[in-house]
């Protein structure tokens, strides 16, 4: 017996239209919703088998189907929502915020749908789910950011409800709203603003990269995570070293209206009297406990220097076995307690650690060029180190002994300077909307209910029985290798046997670029703080985003979920 509601009661039964579980939350099914007769009337109604095979199937979600009709009995009472309730879009993630008691259980609903409310979640609202008991600020990931800064995506609306033990839950929260947007800009407009952190304040001498090490990325805690958490480390001459926590209670992502909350810097503390120039950092946590992350951390620079550190904070000086400068580092982390770190050199040094301490010396046959940069993807388990002299190293197997030249790049002489990967493309192209029954189908009455959504260029359905949002989004699997002047080399389908091709950045007014990084996107960063962004790495097709809000800069970082940009007097910014 079809139903449009959740709970229907007839002759003594109650039947439930079941949700199914999706990524550790609760989520409306796509396709019309199943009748499931409930324990509290109706069990010796329903053949044995019939009931066993339903149970197992919907067993994980029917216990937020069976609290919200009231059938585990109530042992509390409906309590006020939480106050504060705010949504904040971020890079295929949106954040929610709110303060609570911590006496009080709340339930999370949410739908692409302005009629959202505490019941209606599971009546075939687009993209309807739940979250059980979370804690702000909460993360839902792995969404669709808003294709282009001229149209506006279906916002994600949230409700949230309060009660003590298993009653049913009080009156939701008033509706709020926000769209997936990509980091990096434009702004205003649908990317992500920039905002200034923590000035490093530094007094003598110059910085001169960045690095960061992730702890936790959004999702990695479940469908609805906490903010990503890391630590960024900052190096530059005469052995500057400077840190900053990225984590929820601190400065995690998306939990202030301009995107993210500043980052706070600390000196750290080296060698006594080591004074070598530091050029780059990188490292591992052995686990995704924030409190005990298990760094491993290294800081590389002139005359083969490496130090080494546990904590971000207090670094010993290690041997590396060479006197070249050492330029670049990276680190290949499938297995968190066994990493691969490999580092880069003038001279075509290359160096490999499985622990950041005890460092091997491989020499590249016909390979003297300095090398600049080195990226090193799990998923792929490749490396690509770049150089001078249009030089582009690739190696395909841990623990990456083995390095061949791109025989595409063998005529260059570009002295490339960074290089950055690409997969999860969450800027969705086309969209196709499966509406629910009821829902207009006309581009005017549908923009009206979707709050203001144009739908001019999107194409949608009325079938009742389909309830969803289909994407273009891609695995794109690019690399690409960026020189100071804006030229590029990208590998498209990097695991189907492609070429290496060449194109171009649009710099203007004499600058050059600073550094590269991806997170659902290409960003560039040239010097004089313009951001150039490309959704797949792709030819020419890079656009400017807007200035950073810094000037100057020397570095670009991504964190993977945003990107943090530094110049060498220490000031820095960030966009989530």
């Amino acid at each position: 017996m079809p139903v449009s509601s959740p709970i229907r009661r007839r002759k003594g039964c109650i039947f439930l239209s079941i949700p199914f579980l999706q990524n550790g939350i609760v989520r409306a099914r796509s396709g019309g919703e199943a009748d499931l007769p409930a324990f509290c009337y109706s069990l010796k109604f329903a053949p044995f088998l019939e009931i066993v095979v339903k149970l197992r199937t919907a067993l994980p979600a029917l216990f937020a189907t069976l609290a919200l009709c009231g059938c585990l009995g109530n042992t509390g009472s409906p309590q006020s929502p939480p106050t504060s309730v705010r949504a904040y879009g971020g890079d295929a993630m949106i954040s929610v915020t709110w303060s609570g008691s911590a006496a009080t259980s709340y339930w999370m609903f949410y739908a692409q749908d302005p009629t959202l409310s505490t019941n209606n979640w599971v009546n075939g609202l687009l993209n309807a789910g739940i979250a059980l008991n979370p804690s702000s600020p909460w993360l839902l990931c792995n969404q669709v950011n808003n294709p282009n800064p001229t149209t506006q995506f279906p916002a994600m609306y949230f409700t949230i409800d309060g009660r003590t033990g298993t009653a049913p839950g009080g009156t939701g929260s008033p509706l709020v709203s926000a769209v997936a947007r990509p980091a990096g800009g434009p702004y205003p407009g649908s990317g992500a603003p920039w905002t200034p952190n923590g000035g490093i304040g530094v007094t003598g001498g110059s910085l001169y990269g960045l690095g960061y090490v992730p702890v936790t990325t959004c999702g990695s805690t479940g469908a609805g995570g906490f903010p990503p958490a890391g630590l960024f480390v900052a190096v530059g001459s005469g052995g500057m070293i400077y840190t900053a926590l990225l984590q929820p209670d601190v400065a995690g992502p998306l939990t202030a209206d301009q995107g993210n909350m500043p980052l706070s810097w600390a000196p750290a503390n080296v060698p006594p009297g080591f004074q070598s120039d530091l050029y780059a950092a990188g490292g591992n946590a052995s686990g995704a406990n924030t409190a005990a992350p298990g760094y491993s951390v290294v800081a590389v620079g002139a005359g083969g220097a490496i130090l080494q550190s546990s904590d971000g904070i207090n670094w010993t000086a290690v041997r590396s076995g060479v006197t070249a400068n050492l330029r670049g580092v990276s680190v290949y982390d499938v297995d968190t307690a066994t990493p691969v770190f490999v580092v880069v050199g003038d001279g075509g040094t290359i160096l490999t650690s499985t622990d950041g301490i005890n460092w091997q010396n491989w020499s590249i046959s016909g390979i003297t060029s300095n090398l600049r940069a080195v990226h090193c993807d799990t998923p792929s388990n490749t490396c690509v180190a770049v150089g001078d002299g249009g030089v582009i190293l690739m190696s395909t197997a841990s623990p990456f002994t083995q390095w061949g030249r791109v025989p595409e790049t063998t005529s260059k002489t570009n002295n490339w300077i960074a290089v950055a990967y690409g997969n999860d493309d969450a800027n969705s192209d086309a969209i196709t909307l499966q509406l629910g029954a009821g829902t207009p189908t006309n581009a005017a009455a549908l923009s009206s209910f979707y709050g203001g959504f144009s739908p001019l260029g999107y194409t949608y359905s009325s079938n009742p029985t389909q309830v969803g949002i289909n994407t273009t989004n891609e695995t794109i699997q690019t690399w690409v290798v960026v020189d100071a002047q804006g030229n590029t080399a990208y590998l498209s389908n990097a695991g189907s046997n492609q070429s290496w091709a060449f194109g171009s950045i649009p710099l203007t007014g004499g600058a050059s670029i600073v550094g590269i990084g991806y997170t659902t996107r290409f960003l560039a960063l040239d010097s004089t703080g313009i951001a150039y962004a490309n959704e797949t790495g792709v030819g020419t097709s890079w656009t400017s985003t807007g200035y950073a809000g810094i000037a100057n800069p020397v570095a670009l970082k991504s964190s993977g979920d945003g990107f943090v940009a530094l110049n060498g007097n220490g000031s820095n910014v960030a966009s989530y």
